[in-house]
């Protein structure tokens, strides 16, 4: 477990009780979003550490047949908002790890 300003990375997260079916599956990497300055970090430490960012909202409707490699982000902090602010959140993070893959670099300040 790595920790920094109350940001949390859990190493061999199991996610059974995040899927709908309650299926077993591990995560490599997972941290809970509960502060906004929380998405920064994760984007940051998975960065750092080479890992794919795969954002997990509350389980409603996901199915994990499998392990996952990478950072698996839990969206707790969204849940607090509207579905269309929450909508919005993960058209821009989803934009913005696509044009980190592709090596476009972004200055960005949360």
């Amino acid at each position: 477990m790595t920790e920094a300003n109350s940001f949390t990375v859990e190493t061999d997260k199991c996610l059974q009780a995040l899927n709908s079916l309650a299926l077993p599956a591990k995560a490599s990497h997972f941290c809970t979003l509960s502060q906004f300055d929380h998405v920064k970090q994760a984007l940051d430490f998975a960065t750092y550490n080479d890992l794919t960012v795969i954002p997990l909202g509350a389980g409603s409707n996901v199915v994990l047949a499998s392990n996952l490699t990478g950072l698996v982000l839990s969206l707790e902090l969204l849940a607090l908002l509207g579905k269309k602010v929450i909508r919005a959140i993960m058209i821009l993070l989803m934009s913005l790890l696509v044009l980190v893959r592709i090596g476009i670099t972004l200055l960005y300040i949360l």
